[in-house]
């Protein structure tokens, strides 16, 4: 199962938005998404998460700021992959 998104404190995971929720067939979302990838599918699921994770993480760490166990880890992005050359085989010192 797919997790897009959950969210710990010091008691453990207070939420979480997986397959449960996207792939959802029942209209009642429960989830921390509150319903925004509810039933979509996972291709849609993916690519709406990152327009609501800032908005997400900014309510997380209000609600949160007083526990001294909090804390909020944002993964950088990473980086776009090596470009793949045209002619793999091609070695251009025996070009004549």
């Amino acid at each position: 199962m797919s997790t897009l998104i959950a969210a710990y404190n010091s008691q453990g995971c207070i939420g979480r938005c997986d397959a449960r929720c996207y792939n959802a067939r029942d209209p009642k979302c429960t989830c921390i998404c509150g319903g925004r990838n509810h039933g979509i599918g996972r291709a849609r699921a993916v690519q709406g998460t990152p327009e609501w994770i800032d908005e997400l993480l900014n309510q997380l760490d209000a609600h949160n700021r007083d526990d001294p166990h909090y804390q909020a880890i944002i993964l950088p992005e990473p980086p776009p992959p090596e470009p793949l050359p045209l002619w793999p085989n091609w070695d251009p010192s025996k070009e004549t």
